[in-house]
């Protein structure tokens, strides 16, 4: 079971993300706006818990989950802001709707994702802003979510999540071989 915890785990987080965001998008489409924007806090907030309990640390085991619950919140309230400012930019701008969007989310992921890991493993925030490795994994969200959403203008639904979907899977296997796994007492919450 233990071989196979890191691709449950990777399947998992990435199904807690894709069914957030694409339902988010539905209830935005439907001007449902608050409840689509608590559902894609829910998915992202599942996404980060599902990284720590299935890889970081089993629940059972901290004493400090509570913490990393309040972390993972506001980290999710950040990112739920960043997709909501990306829409409101690719539906509201006329000709270059998708480059200004895609422009837009690779740079304010570029800063969540390198907050988010750079905390993770006790680093100060702009730690792997430059990080090749980050500067990819934010270029696959960026382009896989923008294209996601072109495709879904053009009405090709079955290749829209397939983009999406996939985007994800690389975006995290990248993401995950970035976070350090610290014996319990080393870690911070």
């Amino acid at each position: 079971m233990d071989q196979l915890r890191p691709l449950l785990t990777l399947l998992v987080l990435n199904l807690f993300e894709f069914f957030g965001l694409v339902l988010w998008l539905r209830l935005a489409d439907d001007n449902n706006h608050l409840i689509g924007a608590a559902i894609l806090v829910a998915g992202l907030f599942l996404e980060r818990f599902t990284v720590y309990v299935g890889m970081v640390r089993p629940v059972t085991q901290d004493q400090r989950a509570g913490l990393y619950a309040r972390r993972f919140i506001i980290q999710a309230a950040r990112e739920t802001l960043i997709w909501v400012v990306w829409l409101w930019i690719a539906v509201t701008l006329s000709d270059l709707n998708y480059v200004a969007a895609l422009a837009f989310l690779f740079v304010a992921m570029l800063l969540e994702h390198s907050a988010d890991v750079a905390e993770h493993n006790g680093k100060v925030w702009h730690f792997y802003l430059t990080n090749p490795t980050m500067l990819f994994l934010t270029a696959v969200e960026a382009v896989g979510a923008t294209a996601w959403l072109y495709l879904l203008d053009r009405q090709q639904d079955a290749a829209a999540v397939i983009v999406l979907f996939v985007a994800f899977v690389v975006e995290h296997i990248f993401q995950g071989r970035m976070v350090e796994i610290k014996p319990p007492a080393a870690q911070t919450a």
